[in-house]
């Protein structure tokens, strides 16, 4: 990475990241189900997304891939989950 934009990652908000974050990968996730042909109709796409994308199912994958994670990446990782949320989602 370059160090310019790492020195940018380092001092953005947690909050910030982790936002980016999560619909980098809800679009991720909502083009594989496309591309598995579950995109029927926009309410079974939905379904099929949700699945992937609830807190609960990003915590396990963030598992599994962890350690695969640089430790610049590891750290930006670390600070975004660690955040103190000012509200808990109800079905987190």
């Amino acid at each position: 990475m370059d160090e310019k934009k790492a020195g940018d990652l380092r001092k953005m908000n947690a909050a910030a990241l982790a936002y980016i974050g999560d619909a980098v990968y809800e679009a991720a996730v909502r083009e594989s189900c496309i591309r598995a042909g579950k995109a029927l109709s926009a309410d079974r796409l939905h379904s099929a997304a949700v699945r992937y994308v609830r807190a609960s199912a990003q915590a396990k994958a963030m598992r599994a891939l962890f350690s695969a994670l640089n430790a610049e990446d590891a750290l930006l990782v670390k600070r975004a989950k660690n955040r103190k949320p000012r509200s808990i989602p109800k079905n987190a």
